[in-house]
């Protein structure tokens, strides 16, 4: 009688973490296609690539240091970690620069926008 109810608690305990870690995962998600659509497209030169010893999506992850470059000429350092498709690697050197969508309410929420294209040299970005 006290395994089935030690074993009830473990089953409850263990569909809690279970759901918590799904609706995280969803949470996140959410977050990341918001700043994707409503983000500030701004630009970020590379500062540092290190890779890392994990993948998503069957992709390499890489730990960027990023230099956020706002349109009124200031700037702000970064860290982020992301997956890298390979075709991606050679833009993602450090000293090249990038395009980013940056969350308008929580500036270190950054992501790369690799499908955007640069403006030209010296345009200001919105």
């Amino acid at each position: 009688m006290v395994a089935t109810g030690f074993f009830n608690v473990v089953t409850y305990i263990g569909f809690g973490f279970i759901a918590l870690v799904t609706l995280g995962v969803f949470w996140i998600h959410r977050i990341h296609q918001r700043t994707k659509k409503n983000g500030l497209p701004l630009v970020a030169t590379v500062l540092t690539a290190t890779p890392t010893k994990h993948t998503s999506s069957k992709h390499p992850t890489v730990d960027l240091g990023l230099r956020v470059e706002i349109p009124d000429g200031r700037s702000y350092e970064v860290p982020i970690t992301v997956p890298i498709h390979p075709l991606h690697a050679p833009r993602l050197q450090p000293g090249q620069v990038v395009p980013v969508r940056v969350d308008r309410n929580q500036p270190r929420r950054v992501l790369l926008d690799l499908d955007r294209p640069l403006p030209p040299s010296g345009e200001e970005t919105s």
